[in-house]
């Protein structure tokens, strides 16, 4: 069964249990004689409804936790394709694909890219004077963007930077993960986020619990050295703490892939 079902199915107990149990009160209370209801007697009846009525609200944010899990999953599955470049000069009349195309091929020393190898590649965000827009790029085939995704770090010490497209519940822990280790302590790798503790032991995020928990170890057991932790590999992919790559701090809103 999905987890849409599995919710449609909780609502519907839940439902019939909370009708059920209001329908066998009031029962009790048109039944017994007034002088039987006491106070004592209606608040134990309201503290079982109470208990219960939690226990299903309890179950059905379970269920609606599940299913907006599982469409993250999803969601971050179809955006594999796709890479966000940083820094590139934006320009009136461009044409991206081409500038993309000409980096890629200059910085990446990735031979024969083309526009017709970018699917889909446009700026993210409304044009504002003083910054350039991110360029969001969808890849035709999984294996160039591989290809560029792993020689990422020959950008190091130019404007540009790749970062992956998360979707906007990801960046939100990610951006909340960046607020409580640093931001050249995580980063992002295949959609999953990563943290480096002042330990130097590397932990993957999942939720918000798991920022807590970490900053509780990290309490716990304090750095034996003031050094700056060695930045990983991997945070080329970082993006800032507005949750946009790069230099800009202007958060760019999700927008419609299609």
């Amino acid at each position: 069964m999905s987890n849409f079902m599995q919710i449609v199915e909780a609502q519907k107990t839940m439902e019939s249990s909370v009708r059920r149990m209001l329908t066998e009160f009031e029962r009790k209370l048109n039944n017994s004689p007034a002088a039987k209801v006491t106070i004592a007697s209606v608040s134990e009846e309201l503290s079982v409804f109470k208990e219960q009525t939690l226990a299903l609200l309890k179950l059905m944010g379970e269920q609606i936790n599940a299913l907006s899990k599982s469409q993250d999953i999803m969601e971050m599955r179809h955006r594999r394709k796709f890479l966000l470049f940083n820094g590139i000069p934006e320009e009136a009349d461009e044409n991206v694909s081409a500038k993309v195309s000409s980096i890629v091929s200059e910085h990446l020393k990735i031979p024969d890219v083309s526009s017709p190898c970018l699917r889909a590649c446009h700026r993210l965000g409304k044009p504002s004077e003083g910054r350039c827009r991110p360029i969001l790029v969808r890849f035709a085939d999984i294996s160039l963007k591989a290809s560029v995704w792993k020689k990422k770090t020959a950008f190091k010490g130019t404007a540009f930077s790749l970062a992956e497209f998360l979707t906007p519940q990801r960046q939100a822990l990610f951006t909340e993960a960046r607020k409580a280790f640093g931001m050249r302590n995580c980063w992002s790798l295949d959609g999953k986020i990563h943290v480096k503790l002042r330990t130097g032991k590397r932990e993957r995020i999942e939720s918000e619990d798991d920022i807590i928990r970490l900053k509780t170890v990290q309490g716990e057991r304090p750095a034996q050295s003031t050094s700056t932790p060695e930045q990983p590999v991997e945070e080329e992919n970082a993006t800032n703490p507005s949750g946009q790559p790069g230099r800009s701090r202007r958060v760019v809103k999700p927008v419609s892939l299609y």
